[in-house]
């Protein structure tokens, strides 16, 4: 859909802004921000993302608009947290990786008002439970640490306190983590052995709790 030409005028929509910023995710060189010692110098750290942006632009992969909205600092910033400092030392990782999983419809919709509710109500509890829905998502970043899978999660969302900050936003989103966790040990067969949340918004890297994949 054509958006509003108010919003051509300004500034991108926060889908928009994630999609860039998980687009530079997608395409930092990792190897060149890890020193030998495992760990990033801030000023070399945001020149790679710097330059990274920049070539982007330049093969008409992200358009000057998104890499106006993006804030170079709030990348690098996350190699300076723990959870940047185990994807440097990773010896294997994938981003931006696609997945589809058929799970029972009372799993994958648990968390929802309106099921809970449709307990008591007209809908047939019994019959959702028997259904089977297809959960197509992406992960954002899996990587091998010592042997362990470990799962990354960013987001762009502005954390504000008057909305609970951090913790509103772990709890938001620790469904969706403890999800993509699920499927990924049945399709891979290995247990995720840690999950991470990192937002970009005043860096914070915030290690999940509970059992890897748990629903």
């Amino acid at each position: 859909m054509k958006r509003p030409r108010f919003m051509e005028e300004n500034k991108l929509t926060p889908a928009e802004r994630g999609t860039a910023y998980h687009t530079i995710m997608q395409h930092l060189p990792l190897q060149r921000l890890a020193s030998e010692a495992g760990e990033i110098n801030q000023s070399d750290g945001l020149g790679v993302v710097q330059q990274t942006i920049e070539y982007l632009v330049g093969k008409e992969i992200v358009t000057p608009e998104q890499a106006n909205a993006i804030d170079p600092e709030e990348i690098s910033g996350l190699f300076r947290s723990e959870a940047g400092a185990h994807l440097l030392a990773a010896e294997e990782v994938w981003r931006e990786m696609p997945f589809s999983y058929a799970l029972p419809a009372a799993m994958a919709y648990q968390d929802l008002d309106f099921l809970n509710h449709s307990r008591n109500e007209s809908l047939n509890w019994q019959s959702l439970q028997d259904e089977t829905v297809l959960i197509q998502g992406v992960v954002d970043c899996l990587f091998r640490l010592n042997g362990k899978l470990i799962l990354l999660d960013y987001k762009t969302d502005r954390v504000m306190e008057h909305r609970g900050g951090i913790a509103a936003l772990v709890d938001q989103y620790r469904f969706q983590l403890d999800l993509y966790a699920k499927a990924l040990e049945d399709i891979l067969g290995e247990p995720i052995e840690e999950k991470w949340l990192y937002f970009f918004d005043g860096g914070h890297a915030v290690q999940v709790e509970g059992q890897g994949g748990d629903v």
